[in-house]
This record gives C-alpha cells, structure tokens and sequence, in this order.
C-alpha cells in the first residue's frame, strides 16, 4: 500500500512537470504575425528611405528621405487608401490586405506586418536614365492615430488668389543625408483642386527676415505657390506664382514647427501676401 501510495504520488509530480513544461513553452512562442485580423482603420505616417548605389563598386552613396500622411479604412471590399491632400475624394483607390501583405499597388512587394505593429516594404531597383546605379526604397508605415489627422499646419495668401485653410493641411518632407538643403510642401484644397506651397531651407534658417532680390541665385528660404485649378490659372496665367522679389519673415523654427510670413510682388506688379505654418511632428 505504502508503494502504491508513492508511486502514484511520483506519476502525479511528473504529470505536473509535464504539464508545466508544456505551459511554458505555449507561453514563450511567438505569435504568427498577420494582417488578416489586423484593423488597419486609421491615420499612418509613410517614411521612405531611398538608398543609391553604385553598381560597379558596390559602394553605397546617400540617401533620401521622404514623409507624407495615409489615411486608410479596412473596409469587406478593401482597403480604401488616401494620401492627406486626397481624402475627401469621391472616388478613392482600394489596395488588397491578404494574410501576409498589405498591397497599394500589386505590381510592388507589398507591405508586410511588423513586430512592432509597422508595416514595411521594400523595393531593389535601377532607373533606365541613370545607369550605373542601383536603388534601394524602403516604406515603413506607422499608424500615428485611430482617426481621422489631417491637420498639420496653417496657410493663408492673400491677393490675387486669396484662400485661408486651418483644418485640412497636408505636409510632405523631402530632405537628405548629404548636402544641407530641406524641402517642405504644404498641400491645402483649392476650387475643387488642389494647392502647393512649397518652402525650401538651405542651412538651418533661423528665425529672422529673408529677402530675395533674384529668385534664381542661391537663397536660404525660397517659398513658392502652384495650383493646377482653372481658377489659379486663369488669375495668374500660370501653373505657379512668378517673381523675383519677395521678403519672408520667419518666426519661429525648429524640430516641431516652422512658421512665418511673406510679401511677394510678381512679375506684374501684384502684391501677395500671407501666412504659413508647418507642424513637423505628429
């Protein structure tokens, strides 16, 4: 009795061991990643990072950054995708979530589900215009809200053309990690279209008063207007906002926010004049 009493005691202890070492081994395996119960409802933030090499020695050379905004809807017909400046639009794209990819284009990789809850694609390319090179595009999406964001800054001009835009402001980046020149655009609504503002820093361009004598020579802030409506067309005969004098007061600049104040005189004589804002983060 005493050795039955032992034994079964032995085959309980060991059934538990079992039982733990079984546990615990559920608990330590990683979780298969897949899109197909991932809501991809929301506002994301596109970083692209484009690496140039050159073929013959292998060696790599720069890269260029570039960030703009997607807001994406997870619908049971497809994912509906909209660049900020598009949202809004009647008819928006769909891209093709699969268990494994997130497609906005089939003829690209496709994004894949991350870890840390990105999604990420990359692309190995060469340019048929520049030979000897070879590219290298990596896009990490990352969601930065569950809504709805498509407010990143202020723009007003007044003139000729006059619009104010406070809610629906759309920012691109472009900038490098050779040379010390940066690029940002402003993309805000206009008469069923849509307009560009564009400014362009050479250097750091603190805070203080820029003018431009000659728009075609070597200046540290540069802003420029385009708009493809009928209506900014037909008012300024052009594509885009032609001059040469301009004065630009920038009031505040830094890693969060960007803002000032122009006068521009075209090449008619008409004064423009306005306000802008550029919220970087977020």
């Amino acid at each position: 009795m005493k050795f039955s009493i032992i034994t079964l005691f032995m085959v309980f202890l060991c059934g538990c061991e079992l039982l733990d070492e079984d546990s615990s081994n559920h608990e330590i395996q990683p979780r298969a990643l897949t899109l197909a119960d991932t809501d991809l409802s929301g506002t994301w933030l596109l970083k692209q990072e484009t690496r140039e090499t050159k073929i013959e020695t292998g060696e790599y050379l720069l890269s260029s950054f570039y960030e703009s905004k997607f807001i994406l809807e997870d619908t049971e017909r497809g994912v509906i995708y909209n660049e900020c400046e598009e949202y809004g639009d009647i008819d928006p794209p769909y891209g093709i979530k699969t268990p494994q990819h997130f497609y906005m284009n089939v003829q690209d990789p496709g994004f894949m589900l991350q870890a840390d809850g990105t999604l990420q694609q990359t692309a190995v390319y060469e340019l048929e215009y520049n030979p000897g090179f070879s590219y290298e595009s990596i896009q990490t999406l990352t969601k930065v809200s569950e809504g709805v964001d498509i407010d990143n800054g202020t723009l007003a001009l007044r003139g000729p053309v006059s619009v104010e835009e406070y809610s629906h402001v759309c920012l691109l980046k472009s900038t490098s990690n050779i040379g010390n020149r940066r690029s940002y655009h402003l993309i805000i609504p206009f008469d069923n279209e849509r307009m560009i503002f564009s400014l362009n820093l050479i250097g750091e361009a603190p805070v203080g008063t820029y003018i431009i004598n000659d728009y075609y020579s070597a200046n540290e802030v540069v802003i420029d207007f385009y708009s493809n409506s009928i209506l900014f067309e037909e008012t300024m005969n052009s594509s885009g906002l032609d001059y040469e004098n301009a004065t630009i007061n920038i009031i505040e600049s830094n890693e969060d926010v960007i803002s000032g104040s122009f006068v521009i005189i075209d090449e008619s004589g008409n004064e423009h004049s306005g306000e802008f804002e550029l919220i970087l983060k977020g």
